[in-house]
């Protein structure tokens, strides 16, 4: 079908449609221009985020490597600091210090204990 060209008023309509169609389309490029820009930054700050994790994780793991050295030196110290103080221990005196470390515990909870009473006491006069 062929348009009717009547009135010159009636060709500036295409070309208005057309216009308006071409910023529509220009439009329509920049945004996807902007979107392919958005996507690409995002991937970017993902690489980014991505190679920095990645050296935290790096990091701690070197930490706590070397946290286990130093625990196992330490474990290793106190092994043999322990061997070589029951050797020179007579047989009884080991037990003769745990009784005297219980018997301080003991007296520190008492003490404790009292101490609560103590307070109980003095709250209930107050109340």
């Amino acid at each position: 079908m062929e348009k009717p060209t009547g009135s010159p008023s009636d060709e500036s309509v295409p070309d208005e449609e057309d216009e308006g169609w071409q910023e529509k389309k220009e439009d329509l490029i920049q945004v996807e221009e902007e979107a392919d820009l958005i996507q690409a930054e995002r991937f970017l700050d993902d690489a980014v985020h991505r190679d920095t994790d990645r050296d935290r994780e790096s990091q701690r793991k070197k930490k706590d490597e070397e946290d286990v050295e130093v625990l196992a030196e330490l474990m290793l110290a106190m092994a043999v600091g322990k061997t070589q103080s029951e050797e020179e221990q007579p047989p009884g005196q080991s037990q003769t210090e745990l009784r005297t470390r219980a018997m301080q515990s003991e007296q520190v909870y008492q003490d404790a204990a009292d101490r609560l009473s103590e307070i109980r006491m003095s709250m209930l006069q107050i109340i």
